[in-house]
């Protein structure tokens, strides 16, 4: 089983991907994890610099995030060495 495997066959909402999307640096893990699953479970596409971030909060945040988007079908992307791009499902009504 791949995990974040694009499926040819699902329905995708696009309205989701036109949203812009959010821009976090969050200070440390606790604030994040708020403004992340706000943010995500209304559909918004996350831009989330962990540059700013103890090493060890950021990797655990990294290790929050990729749950998150494994259990709900989303999408994390790694656009640099501190900066994930997360996306909700697009199977969202």
């Amino acid at each position: 089983m791949a995990l974040n495997a694009y499926k040819v066959n699902a329905r995708n909402n696009p309205n989701i991907r036109l949203k812009s999307a959010v821009r976090l640096r969050p200070p440390d893990f606790q604030a994040a994890t708020h403004a992340i699953l706000h943010h995500f479970r209304g559909g918004r596409v996350i831009s989330l610099d962990v540059g700013g971030m103890d090493a060890s909060q950021a990797a655990q945040l990294v290790n929050f995030c990729s749950g998150m988007t494994a259990a709900t079908d989303g999408w994390i992307f790694q656009l640099s060495a501190e900066v994930l791009v997360l996306s909700p499902s697009g199977n969202r009504q």
